[in-house]
């Protein structure tokens, strides 16, 4: 049994804990008035879709797909021109007309997917443009992924699921590599379980592995992201530098595109074996020079320069546990709620995560940079309007440690750029820190206008058996921030109307604000 000792260095600590894989926290409209709205639905003629009321603060049903022979139902938008979409994800606020579109199969546009084995048929021509017309469900059976995609894949809001992925190779996902265009597409009820041990760069997630094109409105829903590195080997590079990354998320590995309106539940499980483990670049010496870089991410691994991300959420929790043994080289760790590495931009996005790490260090390592965001574990570029609610536990050692970015790194060449966002959540660790702070743990280049809430716990667990009892006594004291980017706000000034919207500029176009509430994206 243990005894909990708590020291307390001021009248009260409140530790507030995040929930991954739920909406967040407060979010959404108040409680229904007893009023009502009508919902009407506008198909062209083509069928007859009866009226709804809804109660305000409801979202509505979703409807049933209205059938028309000799066309394909592509959803319900706001508008007669089909630009915004409605996925019965948030109440709407006033009485509402929501359009159908239809696809015109005689126009021979689209090729359309109803089964799958007429997905497996992409990979037969990877540039043409696809339609899901119903959930794919793939029986269990062992996806082949598509190694290059340059065509259109239009979802229309359904689903992939009942499949797994369980192979040993250095790249995984649905899409190896994407330069066309991906949207409307969700995947579900999956197993995916890699073995690796050999040192190289690698890519795994469940909807691309490197993304050149555009990835929207795309969902990894119900499963467990599960990566196990084994003992590495040397592939035969022994007389020069060795430098491997692995990127690891839930939608996109390694971004060199756009990734927009993207959600993401997977939850990771990730183990490394000797020789270490880290972000993108999970551990192995391939010589004296060697740098094993990992980077993991919610809704991506790294997002490349030039790169974007918006509007996109993640509730995964990530589950990281390794072993260090590579006494020449050097280990980086990257990981943040969203994005491990950021050298893009990101706009409008939140990340609700629980980190586990922990570590068993074998040897010393040359160099560790190992740097843990609630958001972004290291971020080079640039990030506006975006929050996050964590809850992150750490048994290793770290370089750099913060509630919304890890390290915030100037570079020459480089804006590196934290705008108008905020954090809340809790931090432990259980050993001193350098770099740490309650918004960024280091911080060279620009933090402007950002914030943290007064609730915002970051403490020292340390675990000492008792001589007299002879049982486990774990003391908890709060940990002095050695940086103080980032300003303190009570949570009921943070999350005021006024102050999203004035001070933070979070656009209600863009986001749902609520009094008292996180925002939430509509």
């Amino acid at each position: 049994m243990k005894k909990i000792v708590v020291l307390l260095l001021s009248v009260l600590t409140v530790v507030m804990l995040c929930t991954s894989c739920a909406p967040p926290k407060d979010s959404g409209v108040g409680g229904n008035s007893g009023k009502t709205i009508t919902i009407t639905f506008n198909t062209d003629g083509k069928v007859d879709v009866p009226k709804v009321e809804v109660p305000v603060g409801e979202a509505p049903a979703i409807p049933e797909a209205p059938v028309v022979d000799g066309f394909v139902f592509a959803g319900w938008y706001f508008d007669a021109e089909f630009e915004n979409r409605y996925f019965f994800d948030y109440p709407l606020e006033e009485n509402t007309t929501l359009y159908a579109k239809f696809y015109d199969t005689s126009l021979g546009e689209y090729i359309v997917i109803s089964n799958v084995d007429q997905l497996i048929a992409i990979n037969d021509d990877p540039t043409a443009k696809y339609l899901l017309a119903c959930n794919i469900n793939c029986k269990g059976n062992t996806l082949e992924p598509i190694a290059e995609f340059s065509g259109e894949l239009e979802g229309n809001g359904y689903k992939i699921f009942n499949f797994s992925y369980n192979s040993d190779v250095d790249a995984l996902a649905f899409i190896i590599t994407n330069n066309g265009i991906i949207r409307n597409l969700s995947f579900d009820d999956f197993s995916y379980t890699v073995v690796r041990d050999s040192n190289c760069n690698k890519v795994y997630a469940l909807v691309c592995g490197n993304n050149y094109g555009t990835v929207e409105n795309c969902k990894a829903m119900g499963g467990v992201l599960k990566i196990d590195y084994k003992s590495g080997h040397n592939p035969g590079n022994t007389n020069g530098t060795g430098h491997f990354n692995t990127d690891v998320a839930g939608i996109v590995a390694y971004n060199g595109g756009v990734v927009k309106n993207c959600v993401n539940y997977v939850n990771y499980e990730i183990k490394g074996g000797a020789w270490g483990a880290a972000n993108s670049y999970w551990g192995g010496h391939w010589n004296y020079y060697s740098i094993s870089i990992m980077s993991i991410g919610g809704v991506v691994g790294r997002n490349a320069e030039g790169a974007t991300i918006f509007e996109c959420i993640n509730y995964a929790s990530f589950d990281l546990s390794y072993v260090r043994t590579n006494s020449l080289g050097r280990n980086q760790l990257k990981i943040g709620g969203l994005v491990g590495h950021n050298e893009g931009e990101i706009q409008n996005c939140y990340a609700q995560s629980e980190y586990k790490l922990s570590q068993d260090e074998q040897v010393s390592v040359s160099s560790e940079e190992d740097m843990i965001g609630g958001f972004v574990g290291l971020n080079i570029g640039k990030i506006y309007n975006c929050y996050c609610d964590v809850d992150i536990t750490a048994n290793q050692k770290l370089y750099a440690v913060g509630g919304f970015v890890g390290e915030n790194r100037h570079v020459s060449t480089k804006e590196s750029l934290v705008s108008k966002c905020f954090a809340f959540g809790s931090i432990t660790v259980d050993s001193a820190l350098t770099n740490c702070g309650l918004f960024a743990g280091l911080n060279t280049g620009t933090v402007w206008t950002c914030n943290y809430a007064d609730t915002f716990a970051f403490n020292l667990k340390t675990v000492a058996v008792d001589e007299e009892s002879g049982e486990e006594v774990e003391t908890i004291t709060p940990v002095e921030a050695t940086c103080s980017d980032g300003e303190a706000m009570a949570e009921a000034e943070l999350l005021s109307v006024n102050y999203l919207e004035n001070t933070l500029y979070f656009d209600r176009m863009v986001w749902l604000l609520v009094e008292g509430k996180l925002p939430a994206l509509r």
